[in-house]
């Protein structure tokens, strides 16, 4: 059995205090399955979420809000050779991926 991530459902109330990710360009490393992506990215004007999981990124793609206007990407890539150019986002979200 899986655990539960954020039982309290606070990780976007914090992120969101912080100020990181509104109107921001985020990239999420070790996006998993999507259950934090789809939290965040309203808040952010671009969202990018990488995973080396193929599977994973199937799964997130597969649960997209039907409203979601965030313009939202998705790469299969390891954490230590992103594909992007040096300063392409403006922040990152690590979560339970380390």
């Amino acid at each position: 059995m899986e655990p539960i991530r954020d039982p309290e459902g606070i990780e976007i109330e914090y992120l969101n205090r912080t100020g990181v990710i509104n109107g921001r360009n985020v990239i999420e490393i070790g996006s998993g399955d999507g259950r934090l992506t789809w939290r965040y990215a309203p808040f952010a004007a671009s969202a990018v979420a990488v995973d080396p999981d193929l599977d994973r990124l199937a799964k997130t793609v597969n649960t997209r809000p039907d409203t979601m206007q965030t313009p939202t990407a998705f790469a299969q890539a390891d954490a230590q050779m992103l594909p992007f150019p040096d300063k392409s986002f403006d922040c990152a979200i690590l979560a339970w991926s380390l």
